[in-house]
């Protein structure tokens, strides 16, 4: 009967420890993800370009984001070129710099692929975004 006692005892420390870690990434998250106040071309939550990219004309921005960050041109750039890219993707994102419709996503690809492997700045980007009061 001990052990199972131990046991349950675990288990509940265990899940206030979970709890309390959930909170607290919570609030990180928070301060780590800010708002931006929106641009003037509207704040996106998808992307669609021309033509294909990864087999899909759309994608999700955010799943799409991930992508480009997998990619081996992404982990080999520099900080600072990834940076840019990053930056370029937020002002795309939150409706800066790049026109709405496939004009300003195949802009938003050619810009962070650029960035990425050629270190070339195509695009002067809105930055820093304004933060949301």
């Amino acid at each position: 009967m001990s052990k199972l006692k131990n046991v349950a005892t675990a288990i509940v420390g265990i899940g206030v420890i979970g709890g309390l870690a959930t909170v607290a990434l919570t609030a990180v998250g928070a301060v780590l993800d800010p708002k931006y106040k929106v641009g003037p071309y509207g704040k996106r939550n998808s992307i669609t370009f021309s033509r294909p990219y990864d087999n899909k004309l759309t994608h999700n921005f955010d799943s799409w984001r991930r992508l480009i960050e997998r990619d081996v041109a992404y982990n080999r750039a520099t900080r600072e070129d990834r940076d840019y890219a990053d930056r370029a993707m937020l002002n795309y994102e939150w409706g800066y710099t790049f026109e709405n419709g496939t004009v300003g996503a195949d802009e938003l690809l050619y810009t962070v692929a650029f960035a990425l492997l050629q270190g070339s700045r195509l695009k002067t980007l809105t930055w820093p975004l304004p933060k949301d009061e």
